[in-house]
């Protein structure tokens, strides 16, 4: 009886095991971010730009989570310490996503989440975000920016609170370090 006790919860415990990985609620209060990607991509008619969805995260166990549902997001990119960013291409944070020229998605503000929740939202100072990262001192990130024409704006902030920390056009000479990736 013993032995048939132990097979059995054995059994329900492969059994619910699947189940347990498929669901991940609550799982970004623990898990540990390694990558993020776009999904559920939104067909933009003309559009060839890095693609517009939800953002999935892959945890360090290799398990999956989707961390938006409107599908206005792009360019996701993960921390060192796992916090997660996008930019956001919706009108005014709704599910609407904002077209230029009914092409051209506009994403002027960039998403950062820590543990799934946002703690911070930074607006750039042009309308289309056309690049981003994490600055590897782990403080800061790096946005480049630019209207729909005209010189680009590498802007750098402070990833905690979303403060401005220097700015500089993308085609200056002499570009502070944490800009330099950033430069044309």
């Amino acid at each position: 009886m013993r032995t048939r006790a132990w097979w059995l919860s054995v059994t329900v415990g492969l059994t619910a095991l699947p189940l347990a990985r498929a669901d991940q609620t609550g799982a970004e209060a623990v898990k540990k971010p390694v990558s993020a990607a776009i999904v559920d991509v939104r067909r933009i008619p003309e559009w060839s730009g890095d693609p517009v969805g939800n953002v999935e995260v892959t945890y360090a166990d290799q398990t999956k989570d989707h961390w938006t549902k409107l599908a206005v997001a792009m360019m996701p990119k993960v921390a060192p310490d796992g916090v997660v960013g996008w930019v956001d291409c919706s009108a005014d944070g709704s599910k609407e996503l904002e077209l230029h020229d009914r092409i051209q998605p506009v994403g002027a503000h960039l998403v950062l989440c820590d543990h799934g929740k946002v703690a911070v939202r930074i607006a750039s100072a042009l309308p289309f975000i056309e690049s981003w990262g994490f600055d590897p001192d782990g403080k800061h990130v790096v946005v480049k920016s630019r209207a729909s024409h005209g010189p680009a704006l590498i802007q750098r902030f402070v990833r905690a609170t979303g403060d401005s920390a220097g700015e500089v056009r993308a085609f200056e000479e002499q570009l502070p370090k944490w800009a330099k990736p950033y430069g044309e």
